[in-house]
């Protein structure tokens, strides 16, 4: 799998247009703590099978503040978006960065359906 990096206009520019191609792809943020009212999103990360996306939150909110591009994509319907505990990462989303997701598959919900909420395991990958 290829990691990008992003931190420049022309890597953002670039991540976008791959990232419309997808149909589908996976979606995870990295925080500073659990609390989406005094967190800080310090990466958001989107990718697929082949390659993957890791956005510097503050490196990006200074040529892009408001996300243009990568908000569409989140807020649009013809996206799958996937994620394990999608939950916590929409709360981060929405409260930090104020984009609304749409379209969402959280595996871990799905986990907790398929096991009738028994924690055989718990609920981590």
């Amino acid at each position: 799998m290829k990691i990008i990096y992003v931190t420049t206009k022309e890597e953002y520019g670039l991540a976008i247009e791959t990232i419309k191609l997808w149909k589908e792809f996976g979606i995870d943020t990295e925080t500073n703590q659990l609390n989406p009212f005094m967190a800080d999103v310090l990466l958001l990360q989107i990718g697929n099978e082949k390659i993957q996306y890791v956005f510097d939150v503050y490196e990006v909110n200074m040529f892009c503040p408001t996300w243009t591009g990568i908000r569409e994509i989140l807020e649009s319907d013809q996206y799958l978006k996937i994620g394990h505990n999608l939950e916590f990462d929409y709360k981060m989303i929405k409260h930090v960065l104020g984009i609304t997701l749409e379209n969402i598959f959280d595996t871990m919900i799905a986990e907790m359906l398929l096991t009738k909420g028994k924690k055989l395991q718990g609920f981590a990958l």
